[in-house]
Protein backbone atom coordinates (compact mmCIF):
# COMPACT_ATOMS: atom_id res chain seq x y z
CA UNK A 1 0.00 0.00 0.00
CA UNK A 2 2.63 2.52 0.82
CA UNK A 3 4.42 1.71 -2.29
CA UNK A 4 1.33 2.56 -4.49
CA UNK A 5 0.93 5.97 -2.35
CA UNK A 6 4.30 6.53 -3.57
CA UNK A 7 4.42 6.01 -6.63
CA UNK A 8 0.97 7.84 -6.81
CA UNK A 9 2.56 10.84 -5.43
CA UNK A 10 5.58 10.61 -8.27
CA UNK A 11 2.56 10.64 -11.05
CA UNK A 12 0.83 13.87 -9.21
CA UNK A 13 4.46 15.34 -9.28
CA UNK A 14 5.03 14.73 -13.03
CA UNK A 15 1.35 15.94 -14.15
CA UNK A 16 1.94 19.05 -12.37
CA UNK A 17 5.35 20.48 -12.21
CA UNK A 18 7.45 18.56 -15.11
CA UNK A 19 8.07 20.11 -18.36
CA UNK A 20 7.81 23.76 -16.30
CA UNK A 21 10.81 26.03 -16.96
CA UNK A 22 12.42 27.28 -13.32
CA UNK A 23 10.82 30.88 -12.63
CA UNK A 24 14.23 31.84 -12.30
CA UNK A 25 15.41 30.73 -15.58
CA UNK A 26 15.10 33.64 -18.04
CA UNK A 27 13.48 32.70 -21.34
CA UNK A 28 15.90 32.39 -24.42
CA UNK A 29 15.35 34.62 -27.33
CA UNK A 30 15.63 34.79 -31.13
CA UNK A 31 19.53 36.97 -31.50
CA UNK A 32 16.68 39.21 -33.94
CA UNK A 33 14.72 39.82 -31.37
CA UNK A 34 17.47 40.79 -28.55
CA UNK A 35 17.24 44.58 -27.73
CA UNK A 36 20.83 46.29 -27.81
CA UNK A 37 21.73 48.30 -25.13
CA UNK A 38 20.07 51.37 -24.35
CA UNK A 39 21.37 55.09 -25.02
CA UNK A 40 21.33 57.23 -21.88
CA UNK A 41 18.67 60.05 -22.51
CA UNK A 42 20.14 63.67 -23.36
CA UNK A 43 19.93 65.67 -19.99
CA UNK A 44 17.27 68.91 -19.91
CA UNK A 45 19.89 71.63 -19.44
CA UNK A 46 19.00 74.40 -16.94
CA UNK A 47 20.54 77.14 -18.32
CA UNK A 48 19.06 79.34 -21.59
CA UNK A 49 19.66 78.45 -25.09
CA UNK A 50 22.64 79.28 -26.63
CA UNK A 51 21.36 81.81 -29.57
CA UNK A 52 21.83 80.83 -33.02
CA UNK A 53 23.16 83.35 -35.65
CA UNK A 54 21.73 87.10 -35.74
CA UNK A 55 19.37 87.77 -38.37
CA UNK A 56 20.56 91.01 -39.78
CA UNK A 57 16.76 92.42 -40.81
CA UNK A 58 15.71 91.96 -36.80
CA UNK A 59 19.61 94.01 -35.30
CA UNK A 60 20.12 96.27 -37.87
CA UNK A 61 18.89 99.67 -37.27
CA UNK A 62 16.94 101.18 -38.91
CA UNK A 63 16.23 104.93 -39.26
CA UNK A 64 13.62 106.99 -40.30
CA UNK A 65 14.92 107.11 -44.04
CA UNK A 66 14.96 103.74 -43.90
CA UNK A 67 18.63 103.00 -44.03
CA UNK A 68 19.93 100.04 -45.11
CA UNK A 69 22.27 97.84 -42.69
CA UNK A 70 23.56 100.32 -40.02
CA UNK A 71 23.45 103.57 -42.30
CA UNK A 72 21.36 106.29 -41.46
CA UNK A 73 20.61 108.36 -44.67
CA UNK A 74 18.92 111.98 -43.97
CA UNK A 75 19.48 115.38 -44.67
CA UNK A 76 22.03 117.80 -42.91
CA UNK A 77 19.07 119.86 -42.20
CA UNK A 78 17.18 117.33 -40.59
CA UNK A 79 20.70 115.84 -38.96
CA UNK A 80 21.06 119.88 -37.53
CA UNK A 81 17.44 120.11 -36.61
CA UNK A 82 18.35 116.83 -34.57
CA UNK A 83 21.29 118.50 -32.64
CA UNK A 84 19.91 121.70 -32.08
CA UNK A 85 17.22 119.97 -29.85
CA UNK A 86 18.79 117.63 -28.10
CA UNK A 87 22.41 117.31 -28.92
CA UNK A 88 22.88 114.73 -25.92
CA UNK A 89 19.40 112.97 -27.80
CA UNK A 90 21.75 113.03 -30.46
CA UNK A 91 24.72 111.45 -29.31
CA UNK A 92 22.85 108.43 -28.09
CA UNK A 93 21.18 107.71 -31.09
CA UNK A 94 24.07 107.97 -33.93
CA UNK A 95 26.67 106.80 -31.53
CA UNK A 96 29.15 104.66 -33.44
CA UNK A 97 27.45 104.70 -36.71
CA UNK A 98 27.54 105.36 -40.21
CA UNK A 99 25.51 108.28 -41.44
CA UNK A 100 24.82 109.18 -45.05
CA UNK A 101 24.15 112.96 -45.49
CA UNK A 102 22.60 114.66 -49.23
CA UNK A 103 22.92 118.63 -48.61
CA UNK A 104 24.06 121.52 -50.01
CA UNK A 105 27.36 122.82 -49.72
CA UNK A 106 28.92 126.10 -47.88
CA UNK A 107 32.25 126.11 -48.72
CA UNK A 108 35.16 123.28 -49.06
CA UNK A 109 38.90 123.85 -48.23
CA UNK A 110 41.89 121.37 -47.34
CA UNK A 111 43.15 120.93 -44.07
CA UNK A 112 46.48 121.14 -43.97
CA UNK A 113 47.59 119.69 -40.84
CA UNK A 114 46.05 116.25 -41.65
CA UNK A 115 45.26 114.53 -44.79
CA UNK A 116 41.46 115.41 -45.98
CA UNK A 117 39.44 118.19 -46.24
CA UNK A 118 36.83 120.03 -44.72
CA UNK A 119 32.88 120.64 -46.35
CA UNK A 120 30.69 122.48 -44.40
CA UNK A 121 26.79 121.44 -45.21
CA UNK A 122 24.26 124.24 -45.00
CA UNK A 123 21.24 123.58 -42.23
CA UNK A 124 18.37 125.96 -41.18
CA UNK A 125 20.25 128.00 -39.30
CA UNK A 126 22.22 130.54 -42.10
CA UNK A 127 25.05 131.23 -39.39
CA UNK A 128 25.82 127.21 -38.50
CA UNK A 129 26.53 124.36 -40.64
CA UNK A 130 27.08 120.78 -40.52
CA UNK A 131 30.83 120.16 -40.17
CA UNK A 132 32.13 116.91 -42.05
CA UNK A 133 36.16 115.83 -42.59
CA UNK A 134 37.12 113.83 -45.32
CA UNK A 135 40.16 110.82 -45.29
CA UNK A 136 41.51 112.32 -48.81
CA UNK A 137 41.54 115.83 -50.13
CA UNK A 138 39.08 117.10 -51.76
CA UNK A 139 40.11 119.47 -54.49
CA UNK A 140 38.48 122.87 -53.53
CA UNK A 141 37.28 123.83 -56.91
CA UNK A 142 35.43 120.60 -57.65
CA UNK A 143 32.92 121.12 -55.00
CA UNK A 144 31.77 124.30 -54.97
CA UNK A 145 29.11 126.33 -52.59
CA UNK A 146 25.35 126.06 -53.64
CA UNK A 147 26.53 122.48 -55.31
CA UNK A 148 24.28 119.70 -53.86
CA UNK A 149 26.30 116.94 -52.36
CA UNK A 150 25.83 113.36 -50.86
CA UNK A 151 29.08 111.98 -48.18
CA UNK A 152 29.35 109.05 -45.55
CA UNK A 153 30.97 109.21 -42.74
CA UNK A 154 31.16 107.83 -39.33
CA UNK A 155 29.31 110.17 -36.22
CA UNK A 156 31.61 112.39 -34.12
CA UNK A 157 31.35 113.42 -30.52
CA UNK A 158 34.03 115.71 -30.79
CA UNK A 159 34.61 118.63 -33.13
CA UNK A 160 33.04 117.88 -36.81
CA UNK A 161 29.57 115.75 -36.58
CA UNK A 162 30.83 113.86 -39.60
CA UNK A 163 34.31 112.53 -40.18
CA UNK A 164 36.19 110.03 -41.95
CA UNK A 165 34.09 111.48 -45.13
CA UNK A 166 33.91 110.29 -48.63
CA UNK A 167 32.08 112.08 -51.38
CA UNK A 168 29.47 109.28 -52.86
CA UNK A 169 27.81 112.23 -55.08
CA UNK A 170 28.01 115.74 -56.62
CA UNK A 171 25.83 117.42 -58.13
CA UNK A 172 25.79 120.36 -61.11
CA UNK A 173 28.74 122.45 -60.44
CA UNK A 174 28.15 125.66 -59.11
CA UNK A 175 31.24 127.60 -59.65
CA UNK A 176 32.07 130.39 -61.49
CA UNK A 177 35.28 129.45 -63.81
CA UNK A 178 36.72 132.94 -65.05
CA UNK A 179 39.94 134.77 -65.95
CA UNK A 180 41.62 137.88 -64.15
CA UNK A 181 41.16 139.55 -67.34
CA UNK A 182 37.33 138.91 -67.22
CA UNK A 183 36.86 140.13 -63.76
CA UNK A 184 38.74 143.27 -64.21
CA UNK A 185 36.23 143.82 -67.69
CA UNK A 186 33.24 143.36 -64.91
CA UNK A 187 34.54 145.68 -62.56
CA UNK A 188 34.54 148.97 -65.10
CA UNK A 189 31.02 148.37 -64.94
CA UNK A 190 28.39 148.91 -62.07
CA UNK A 191 29.39 147.33 -58.61
CA UNK A 192 25.99 146.30 -57.65
CA UNK A 193 26.28 143.98 -60.64
CA UNK A 194 29.48 142.70 -59.82
CA UNK A 195 28.33 141.92 -56.77
CA UNK A 196 25.15 140.09 -57.53
CA UNK A 197 27.26 138.01 -59.93
CA UNK A 198 29.96 136.68 -57.47
CA UNK A 199 28.89 137.33 -53.97
CA UNK A 200 28.45 133.97 -52.33
CA UNK A 201 29.62 131.92 -55.20
CA UNK A 202 33.07 129.83 -55.42
CA UNK A 203 35.02 131.56 -57.92
CA UNK A 204 37.76 129.84 -59.86
CA UNK A 205 40.76 132.44 -61.83
CA UNK A 206 42.80 131.98 -63.82
CA UNK A 207 45.50 134.31 -64.27
CA UNK A 208 49.15 135.83 -64.45
CA UNK A 209 50.95 136.73 -61.35
CA UNK A 210 51.69 140.31 -61.07
CA UNK A 211 53.39 140.94 -57.57
CA UNK A 212 53.58 138.81 -54.54
CA UNK A 213 52.98 141.28 -51.44
CA UNK A 214 51.99 140.68 -47.43
CA UNK A 215 49.13 143.00 -45.64
CA UNK A 216 50.94 145.95 -44.51
CA UNK A 217 48.63 145.81 -41.52
CA UNK A 218 48.49 141.86 -40.79
CA UNK A 219 52.11 140.93 -41.90
CA UNK A 220 51.27 137.05 -41.31
CA UNK A 221 49.00 137.50 -44.29
CA UNK A 222 49.92 137.55 -47.95
CA UNK A 223 48.36 137.52 -51.07
CA UNK A 224 48.60 137.23 -54.85
CA UNK A 225 47.92 139.77 -57.32
CA UNK A 226 46.76 138.86 -60.76
CA UNK A 227 47.36 141.27 -63.84
CA UNK A 228 43.96 142.39 -64.69
CA UNK A 229 43.36 145.44 -67.37
CA UNK A 230 45.53 148.04 -65.91
CA UNK A 231 42.67 149.47 -63.76
CA UNK A 232 41.37 146.76 -61.66
CA UNK A 233 43.44 144.62 -59.09
CA UNK A 234 42.62 141.12 -58.26
CA UNK A 235 44.01 140.05 -55.50
CA UNK A 236 43.61 136.91 -53.71
CA UNK A 237 44.44 136.76 -49.90
CA UNK A 238 45.75 133.20 -48.03
CA UNK A 239 45.09 132.48 -44.55
CA UNK A 240 47.04 132.83 -41.39
CA UNK A 241 48.62 129.23 -40.64
CA UNK A 242 51.42 128.64 -40.74
CA UNK A 243 50.77 125.81 -43.92
CA UNK A 244 48.27 128.41 -45.50
CA UNK A 245 50.72 131.51 -44.54
CA UNK A 246 53.65 130.15 -46.95
CA UNK A 247 51.63 129.04 -50.11
CA UNK A 248 52.01 132.21 -52.10
CA UNK A 249 56.16 131.76 -51.21
CA UNK A 250 55.30 129.68 -54.10
CA UNK A 251 54.97 131.87 -56.62
CA UNK A 252 57.03 135.12 -58.56
CA UNK A 253 55.69 137.23 -60.98
CA UNK A 254 54.89 136.23 -64.56
CA UNK A 255 53.95 132.90 -63.35
CA UNK A 256 50.66 131.40 -64.87
CA UNK A 257 48.26 130.60 -61.77
CA UNK A 258 44.73 129.30 -61.13
CA UNK A 259 43.64 129.66 -57.48
CA UNK A 260 39.94 129.37 -55.70
CA UNK A 261 38.00 131.69 -53.35
CA UNK A 262 35.49 133.52 -52.33
CA UNK A 263 34.61 137.56 -52.85
CA UNK A 264 34.93 139.18 -50.06
CA UNK A 265 35.27 143.04 -50.83
CA UNK A 266 34.76 144.87 -54.22
CA UNK A 267 35.84 148.22 -54.97
CA UNK A 268 36.72 150.36 -57.66
CA UNK A 269 39.99 149.22 -58.85
CA UNK A 270 40.38 146.20 -56.63
CA UNK A 271 38.76 142.84 -56.33
CA UNK A 272 39.41 140.74 -53.32
CA UNK A 273 39.17 137.08 -53.03
CA UNK A 274 39.81 134.65 -50.22
CA UNK A 275 40.72 132.62 -48.59
CA UNK A 276 42.37 131.48 -51.30
CA UNK A 277 43.56 128.26 -51.92
CA UNK A 278 46.17 126.95 -55.30
CA UNK A 279 44.29 124.67 -58.06
CA UNK A 280 46.39 121.48 -59.20
CA UNK A 281 45.75 121.85 -62.15
CA UNK A 282 46.54 123.22 -65.81
CA UNK A 283 43.26 123.26 -67.61
CA UNK A 284 41.78 126.73 -68.46
CA UNK A 285 38.51 126.42 -66.66
CA UNK A 286 40.25 125.05 -63.36
CA UNK A 287 38.54 121.93 -63.79
CA UNK A 288 40.33 118.71 -62.87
Amino acid sequence: MSRFVSLFSIVLACAFGCGQPKATEPVPQKAADAPGPSKPEAPTPSGPKEPGPADPKKTAPTDQKGAEGSVFKLTAVDLAAEIKKDRKAAQTKYKDATIELSGTVRSTAPVYYAPGSSIDLASADPFAGVLCTTKDVVPPETLARGQTVRVRGRWSDRGPVLADCVVLERGPDTAIRTTAEQIAKDCAGEMDKVREKYEKRTIVIKGTVAAVKGDPNVPIIKFVELKGDGQTVVECRFGSSDQESKLPDKYKAGDAAIFVGELTRVEKGRFVVGPCYPVQSSDPAGKK
